[in-house]
């Protein structure tokens, strides 16, 4: 019963190619929203001091894009607009293996353990 299920799973996964126009469609709508919120929204609103939270953006144990530049609004708007192109670049589809990378790197706000 394993073999004919491991069969068919097989069989449905080599018919079936999921890298489809859907999926650099989806990909495009990702990149443009977060390219308009970044291009929209200065960096004195997206990174606000909060209760408890000095340091903005957070950058202890994390990956951020934005971590990268020192915490003044001035370093944080200029990487804000590089931002901005690359993910015009992501948006436009041209080498969807590298710019991956890049869009994940802008979007990332995961915080590793200590």
């Amino acid at each position: 019963m394993l073999q004919e299920l491991n069969n068919k799973v097989t069989s449905w996964a080599l018919e079936n190619n999921p890298w489809t126009n859907v999926y650099g469609l989806a990909r495009t709508i990702m990149a443009l929203a977060t390219a308009a919120t970044l291009a929209i929204n200065e960096a004195e609103i997206l990174f606000k001091p909060a209760l408890g939270v000095t340091e903005y953006p957070a950058c202890t144990n994390t990956v951020s894009i934005f971590c990268l530049v020192p915490n003044t609004y001035l370093w944080l708007n200029i990487l804000r607009w590089i931002c901005v192109v690359i993910l015009l670049v992501v948006a436009s589809g041209w080498r969807p293996r590298i710019t991956a990378i890049f869009h994940w790197w802008i979007c990332i706000v995961y915080k590793f353990p200590h």
